[in-house]
This record gives C-alpha cells, sequence and structure tokens, in this order.
C-alpha cells in the first residue's frame, strides 16, 4: 500500500529459509573483501559458531550450501570451533557449507563430539573441498565409528581420495588396532599429507602403521604417543624406527613419540634412562 510495504507470511517454512537464504546470499557477497569489511555473523569463530548452531539457519545452510561457504571463507578461511563447538545441528550445518567450497583452508572440530551422523558431511568436505589444507578431528572417541566398519571406512576412504590435504590430527580417537590399519592404509593414498597426528589411538603391534611410515611419499613430521607401553610395544617401535629409516622419499624427519620430540625447533636431544636401547 502506499502507507506501508507489503509483508508476507508463508505457510511453509521453507518458503521463508529460501528467501532468507537469497538475502543473505547477496548480504554476504555485498560485505566480501574487498567489498565490505566482511559480514558480522563470520567475523569470529564465536559468531560463526552461533550462527550454525542457530537451528533455524540448518536449511538456510542447506540451500545455500556451499556458495555462503565459499563468500565466508573468503572472508575467514581458517575455521576453528575447538574453542567454541558445534552442536549436533551446528556440525550439520557446518558440512553443509563446506560442500564443494573451494576457499576453506582449514576446519578445526576437535573435541566437538563429531559422530556417525557426521560422517557423509566429513566425507563431501574432504572430497569436494578443493583448497582444504588442515583439518583437525582429534578428541573426538572416532572409536565409536569403527564399530560400524562401513562408517569409519567411509570416512577414511575420503581421506585416501585426497590430495590438498597437508595437516590431518587424529589424535586422542582410540581407534585400536582396526581403526589404526583402516585408517593407515588410506592415508597411505593422501598424497599431500605432511604432518599427521596420531597419538592416543592404541595400535598395538599393527604393522599398517610402520608401513604408512615407509611408504608415504610426502610425510615430514608425525606425532606417535601412546599413555602406555601395551598401546605401542617395543615390537612396535622398532618396525615404526626401521620404517622412517626405509622411506624412499627421505622427507620424515621429525618425529613426537613418548620417548622422545625431534621437531623442526629442536636443537638437541636427551635420550631418557629409562628408554630401551
Amino acid at each position: 500500500t502506499e502507507a506501508a510495504p507489503a509483508q508476507y507470511q508463508f505457510k511453509h517454512l521453507s518458503f521463508q529459509e529460501g528467501l532468507y537464504a537469497e538475502h543473505l546470499l547477496l548480504l554476504v557477497t555485498s560485505l566480501t573483501p574487498p567489498n565490505g569489511n566482511g559480514w558480522p555473523g563470520w567475523a569470529s569463530d564465536k559468531t560463526a559458531s552461533e550462527f550454525l548452531n542457530n537451528r533455524y539457519m540448518n536449511n538456510t545452510c542447506r540451500i545455500a550450501a556451499g556458495h555462503l561457504g565459499a563468500l565466508l571463507a573468503k572472508q575467514r578461511p581458517d575455521w576453528d570451533f575447538r574453542q567454541d563447538p558445534l552442536t549436533p545441528n551446528g556440525r550439520s550445518a557446518l558440512w553443509y557449507v563446506t560442500d564443494d567450497n573451494d576457499q576453506v583452508q582449514m576446519i578445526n572440530v576437535s573435541n566437538n563430539d563429531v559422530g556417525s551422523d557426521d560422517v557423509p558431511g566429513i566425507h563431501k568436505t574432504v572430497t569436494t573441498c578443493s583448497n582444504l589444507h588442515r583439518l583437525d578431528l582429534s578428541e573426538n572417541e572416532l572409536v565409536k565409528l569403527t564399530l560400524i566398519p562401513s562408517q569409519w571406512s567411509m570416512l577414511c576412504d575420503a581421506l585416501a581420495a585426497n590430495s590438498t590435504l597437508t595437516d590431518l590430527n587424529l589424535n586422542k580417537n582410540r581407534l585400536g588396532a582396526t581403526g589404526v590399519r583402516t585408517a593407515a592404509r588410506a592415508l597411505r593414498s593422501c598424497i599431500g599429507l605432511k604432518r599427521l597426528g596420531f597419538s592416543y589411538n592404541e595400535p598395538g603391534v599393527e604393522h599398517s602403521l610402520a608401513d604408512l611410515l615407509r611408504l608415504h611419499p610426502a610425510l615430514t613430521s608425525i606425532e606417535l604417543v601412546e599413555a602406555l607401553d601395551r598401546h605401542l610395544p617395543s615390537r612396535s617401535k622398532d618396525d615404526i624406527g626401521r620404517a622412517l629409516l626405509e622411506n624412499k622419499a627421505k622427507t620424515l624427519g621429525f618425529l613426537h613419540c613418548d620417548t622422545f620430540v625431534l621437531s623442526e625447533e629442536t636443537t638437541h636431544l636427551t635420550w631418557p634412562k629409562e628408554a630401551s636401547t
């Protein structure tokens, strides 16, 4: 009318969410650098977490998908949700906006209770994000995925097919020998991987871990720490040591284990008296 603009109320919420998705895409586009200073809703990991955790935004993220995610990643390419964790709804929204997202470079969902419902989303993220370099899945008790082999295999298959990841953190997931075997075999094909966190996964005497270190063409650094000797016995440590020497690429030069740390910053080594010789 002449007195006020028209207002519409749709019977189905999905219509409103679709219109809001279109509005959000236009808004974020107008604010994405160099056009502006960025959308305030993605100004920090905290505000990003709040946006994704809003259950009313879930369908909006599904509709806008990687198009929205790529715009948000142009604003901030590194997304760290360890200190500002995501709810199940938030993780679902995250996987929507990382589907075929060619701008995001780092995703940290450490200690975010990642579970079986997240596997399809992680699979799409790892296989379609062409600039994803760093992924942190540590401290998520991913051992529960190994109870249904198809779920753990689906995630590991995505890692195997990835060629952009350089840093992968799988620390503190208690994968056990079976989970370690599947992951280690898959990571042999993750050809761009340079740094791997694989501590506290209780591999035991699983030989595939040593095979990974023997055959991988690009690894430069690995973290292998276990709380108990039975989780990585001396026999396995010997196998790992031989594997490091036999690696033909000769790039794996840094190791963090329960006996010593040899890193880029190391200037000298102190060998513990209680260490076996």
